[in-house]
């Protein structure tokens, strides 16, 4: 297992974990909450961050310059997915504040973006 990003929502951390393509689910006191894990869209297959924002789960993957969205559930939120732009090529992480997603990129840059794109 390669967890490469945690997010915090509701008292539950969801670890995005990039080799099973999978979030798992954890209390903040560290016990496992496999009843809430899930698997990841066949497309979002290299993820490499994860941010929480107003209810939604969105997981930044390294190969194809998109953000993928979920509910905590795990059901799939496609009309909240967005692009990332084309110099934001390699994005290797994702945090949300402020109303603006910030995407940390392989060229030590970080792309703003203000959830308009969704």
């Amino acid at each position: 297992s390669w967890p490469y990003g945690v997010a915090h929502a509701d008292g539950v951390l969801y670890v995005v974990d990039w080799v099973d393509e999978k979030i798992y689910a954890y209390t903040t006191a560290g016990e496992r909450r496999s009843g809430s894990d899930f698997e990841l869209d066949a497309a979002n297959a290299s993820p490499w961050g994860v941010a929480h924002a107003d209810g939604v789960l969105y997981v930044v993957d390294s190969s194809d310059n998109k953000v993928y969205a979920y509910t905590t559930a795990g059901e799939r939120r496609s009309g909240s997915d967005f692009e990332l732009d084309a110099d934001n090529s390699e994005a290797r992480g994702i945090a949300y504040a402020n109303g603006r997603f910030y995407v940390v990129d392989d060229t030590d840059r970080v792309f703003v973006y203000t959830g308009d794109e969704r």
